[in-house]
């Protein structure tokens, strides 16, 4: 056991959780989890203040290619999931997420699990917080989780029985059909616009989501942000 997990394991984990809540709220990072699942954290929800349940609550993670919202628990070890008596707490069903220091049991029974670098944790402890807590960014990050949550269950019906490419070209033509009903917009021909549903299927975009289906490890935030500066066709130029 190196210094920092001694540190550590000497520590209350209420006093760690706080740390863990600040390690977790980095959606751009990608992790492995404990069965090699990829993983990104999209928000790690709120610290549970009264100890009664799981310690992160209402949070949000892409696990491979699958958003999953509940809740997430720490414990030092893996194993005291079992010694806590989590797996027959009715309040612990909603945990999507099981973060610890150390991994130290095989079984295949319990709740996905992603390991802290100690080294990581002890540092984001040892940083002094800000002066005054942002609960602006906690605002935004709550309304934009909610509005990912529908927003998946809205595309979640443009895939259903459909391949990713026309899934895709689906949902593009959805929102082409309700851009077309506003009042005030640019006004585009219709062939230009059967032309840009052409180009759809062959866009680095939907190569994007099929990248993600596919497991391939991307950094999500970096790359969406990168799409949305490139064109499916010709769009913006005229």
């Amino acid at each position: 056991m190196n210094d920092a997990l001694t540190k550590l394991f000497a520590s209350h984990e209420t006093q760690i959780h706080p740390a863990v809540h600040r390690w977790l709220s980095e959606p751009s990072r990608v992790h492995r989890t404990v069965s090699g699942k990829r993983l990104q954290v999209l928000s790690p929800g709120r610290i549970n203040p009264h100890h009664d349940g799981p310690d992160f609550l209402d949070a949000a993670i892409l696990l491979d290619s699958v958003v999953l919202v509940g809740s997430i628990e720490f414990d030092k070890q893996r194993s005291l999931w079992v010694a806590h008596h989590h797996t027959t707490n009715a309040r612990y069903q909603s945990v999507v997420l099981h973060v610890v220091l150390e991994s130290d049991t095989d079984r295949d029974d319990l709740p996905e699990a992603l390991v802290v670098p100690a080294d990581e944790l002890l540092n984001v402890i040892e940083t002094p917080m800000p002066s005054e807590p942002n609960t602006t960014l906690d605002e935004i990050q709550g309304y934009a989780l909610l509005r990912l949550l529908r927003l998946s269950a809205q595309h979640a019906e443009y895939y259903r029985n459909r391949t990713i490419r026309e899934g895709f070209a689906y949902s593009v033509r959805t929102f082409l059909e309700q851009y077309a009903k506003k009042r005030r917009r640019p006004t585009y021909a219709a062939e230009r616009l059967d032309y840009l549903l052409g180009r759809v299927a062959e866009s680095e975009h939907v190569q994007f989501l099929e990248a993600i289906v596919g497991g391939q490890v991307l950094v999500v935030v970096q790359r969406l942000a990168e799409l949305t500066r490139t064109p499916i066709a010709d769009e913006g130029q005229h």
